[in-house]
């Protein structure tokens, strides 16, 4: 994989620079896979998630540890009752956490809430609309839809009709991939532009010849924009980008620097400990046992050694061996004496434990994770300031979650004719 360097840091890094007699310490291995590229930065932070899997549960903690209860600011009680009932529907606290998972993560969640639609097809002839849902005989192929009309048989293409829905049921809170996301961003009046870009999996899923399922799920923008072979742009109305803050001086065009990124030369020395333990259960868990000549029974005067060659000799241990494992409590006779040997079995002693501990410690430790709150043995004594000290340290967690609560309600509030209201998480008490 190309981790975009293109030799940037050997500019900097030189290993021979200033006529140092020693090495550069900051150019080491990790430096050769160190992505520069955003995308880069995604695929490590994906890979993280995939390989560590306590990396990942100490994210998940983080994400649901600020989940609270909603506090629903509203003048309007009969309102303020149907928020609580439709957030509920909408599971919401499901998608802060899947919303809070990815912002740590990646350090971006990018998220829209996608009001459903009624799909019909429309009759050129006759004007009749007809529920695609409860029809399966329609034709489709390259976004036409061929359908008979049964008012008046005009068997040909038919216009499609995607009439909004107010169905609570049908509202779908999406969480896109970070890696699928292009942004147009201007610094200085912090405008964006947000597109999707439409990966060739999913352009092959739903446009698959006469396929009953895709054609009355995909909106028509999608296909559209599938045929036209343009990206998506998203209505910011109903889409919503979190992140976590990144130094000034990285400059990612409005995406944020995935937290995994500021700690890459933690995961990579934790990954070559791991490699290095795996080769040691392989080669030194268990010993490689070895049944050899006793040096005494190499004599030439041995007259049972001097009619037997080493071919009949090791045939007659593997038998003795095969024995013992059918019955071990059998008895067995040789003519001479044998040596038996253990070789290796220290696995135990080899295995780097304590370096494997350590950096995974340096890893939750640059996550601003109490060490006793990842393990869940937090003493009675130290909880109130260790968790203030990590509620402090995520409180842009807390902000993203209230950015998304608020986004939701003003989607929610527009589709069913609510009152507006201000939308939020209880504070943290403990």
């Amino acid at each position: 994989m190309d981790n975009g360097n293109g030799g940037m840091f050997d500019k900097f890094f030189s290993p021979g620079m200033g006529g140092n007699k020693y090495a550069n310490p900051f150019y080491g291995i990790p430096l050769q896979y160190l992505p520069l590229n955003m995308d880069g930065m995604l695929w490590w932070a994906d890979h993280f998630l995939m390989r560590f899997g306590f990396y990942r549960t100490a994210l998940s903690r983080i994400a649901n540890y600020f989940i609270t209860q909603l506090n629903i600011d509203c003048e309007d009680e009969q309102a303020k009752k149907q928020y609580e009932e439709i957030f509920e529907t909408l599971r919401w606290k499901e998608v802060l956490g899947e919303a809070g998972l990815n912002v740590l993560g990646y350090s971006n969640s990018f998220i829209s809430i996608n009001q459903g639609f009624e799909r019909f097809l429309h009759c050129p002839k006759c004007n009749k609309f007809s529920a695609i849902e409860r029809i399966d005989n329609f034709k489709f192929d390259k976004g036409k839809f061929v359908y008979t009309c049964p008012s008046c048989s005009f068997n040909g293409v038919h216009r499609v009709v995607d009439k909004p829905s107010r169905d609570i049921n049908k509202i779908n809170i999406v969480c896109w991939n970070p890696r699928e996301i292009k942004l147009r961003c201007e610094e200085t009046t912090g405008s964006y532009e947000y597109y999707w870009d439409i990966p060739e999996t999913y352009k092959k899923k739903v446009t698959n010849k006469n396929d009953k399922f895709f054609p009355k799920k995909t909106p028509m923008v999608i296909y559209d924009a599938i045929y036209d072979n343009r990206m998506i742009v998203f209505n910011q109305k109903n889409f919503i980008h979190l992140k976590l803050p990144t130094p000034a001086s990285l400059k990612t065009d409005g995406k944020a620097v995935p937290l995994c990124i500021y700690m890459f030369d933690d995961f990579f020395m934790l990954k070559v400990l791991e490699r290095f333990n795996e080769v040691i259960c392989y080669e030194d868990i268990n010993p490689f046992r070895v049944i050899a000549m006793a040096p005494n029974t190499m004599n030439a005067q041995n007259p049972v050694f001097s009619t037997q060659d080493g071919g009949v000799w090791a045939n007659t241990v593997n038998r003795m061996i095969d024995r013992h494992r059918r019955d071990p409590a059998s008895y067995y006779t040789f003519p001479f004496t044998f040596e038996y040997q253990q070789l290796g079995g220290q696995g135990k002693q080899l295995a780097p434990t304590e370096l494997i501990a350590q950096a995974m410690n340096n890893i939750l430790n640059a996550l601003n994770i109490p060490q006793e709150l990842y393990t869940m043995t937090l003493q009675a004594q130290a909880v109130g300031p260790a968790l203030r000290l990590f509620e402090n340290s995520w409180s842009s967690v807390v902000d993203n979650y209230n950015k998304l609560l608020q986004k939701i309600g003003e989607v929610v509030a527009k589709i069913k004719g609510l009152t507006p209201a201000k939308i939020s998480l209880m504070p943290i008490t403990f």
